[in-house]
């Protein structure tokens, strides 16, 4: 078996509640069990988000939520360490296809649509998260944008005002 090795980049889990003039959410997400309920929720499809480049159309979510160690604390849920996949699939990519007249630039895509995933990691006791590397989607801060927007989406879904 071959050794692999994984690099992690490591960020701080910030929550900020928003203080949204228009806004009639009132509550906002205390304690961890809180923050895990909206991780957790923003693994459904419908919190998927897109974003667009100059050949390619994206397609941005979360999936496979776990979570791996629960001990109990004074508020009986304590040192919590759970995990997401956030993924980007390619929904359409601009340039040459085949016809059955010839070759033509137009838009394509795939279905189901060729994705790269990477594993996040969310250890709250410390709020720490660590994300495995992937220069594939991080070469650019889309990820952690489109990362905050989902997770957004999903805690105004709970109706709660943080971020």
């Amino acid at each position: 078996m071959a050794d692999t090795n994984m690099e992690l980049d490591l960020f701080r889990l910030n929550k900020v509640n928003r203080d949204d003039l228009l806004s009639d959410l009132e509550k906002a997400a205390e304690n961890d069990r809180e923050l895990l309920a909206i991780i957790q929720n923003a693994c459904d499809k419908s919190f998927d988000d897109n974003s667009v480049g100059i050949k390619n159309s994206f397609v941005w979510g979360l999936r496979n939520y776990r979570l791996h160690s629960v001990q109990n604390g004074p508020d009986g849920f304590h040192n919590a360490i759970a995990s997401v996949c956030i993924f980007r699939a390619i929904d359409g990519k601009y340039g040459l296809v085949v016809t059955e007249d010839g070759i033509t630039e137009d838009f394509s895509s795939e279905n189901p649509p060729s994705a790269l995933a990477v594993r996040i990691i969310f250890h709250m006791r410390r709020h720490l998260v660590a994300v495995e590397y992937s220069s594939a989607l991080m070469n650019s801060n889309v990820w952690r944008e489109m990362l905050e927007k989902i997770l957004y989406k999903s805690s105004q879904a709970l109706g709660y005002r943080t971020a």
